[in-house]
């Protein structure tokens, strides 16, 4: 019998890489030869919801476009301590539709229940109600996001 798990599905700019980061004005946030780097903070915070929740990650971001063991890399160098399992699908779907698309698709994962990180709205509330957590983009993952991300996969 496989053991249930949940997913988060996780954009990264706005979530990981803050965007004043992003525009250089947090200098704790650097570049590095992937580009915008992670806050720590923020690195923290969804390695403790993982560990915590029993979490694997899918890639919802347009960083999903580097591909999976691109992505699997800059993790791994950034010393972000998460297992990617996937990325969503490239379809030019809205997000929303994409995350559906992959719940759909992949049955061989005994999912319990997911969450969605993101920076924007989309049709993330609309398909997906509250298992979305909305960060803030200057902010990214909060010890309140992590908090109700800890709650709603608990």
């Amino acid at each position: 019998m496989n053991t249930k798990i949940n997913i988060i599905f996780l954009d990264i700019d706005g979530v990981l890489a803050r965007y004043p980061g992003l525009l250089n004005k947090y200098k704790e946030d650097k570049r590095d030869n992937f580009g915008p780097g992670f806050n720590d903070s923020c690195v923290e915070f969804l390695e403790e919801i993982v560990h915590q929740t029993n979490s694997k990650i899918v890639i919802s971001s347009s960083w999903k476009r580097l591909g999976l063991e691109r992505l699997k890399t800059i993790f791994r160098v950034r010393g972000v301590d998460v297992d990617i399992i996937d990325t969503i699908p490239l379809y030019g779907l809205p997000r929303g539709e994409e995350i559906q698309l992959w719940l759909d698709e992949n049955d061989k994962y005994d999912i319990d229940k997911y969450i969605i990180l993101d920076d924007r709205i989309g049709d993330l509330w609309e398909s997906h109600g509250d298992r979305f957590i909305k960060t803030e983009s200057q902010l990214g993952i909060t010890e309140e996001i992590k908090d109700i991300g800890i709650k709603l996969l608990s």
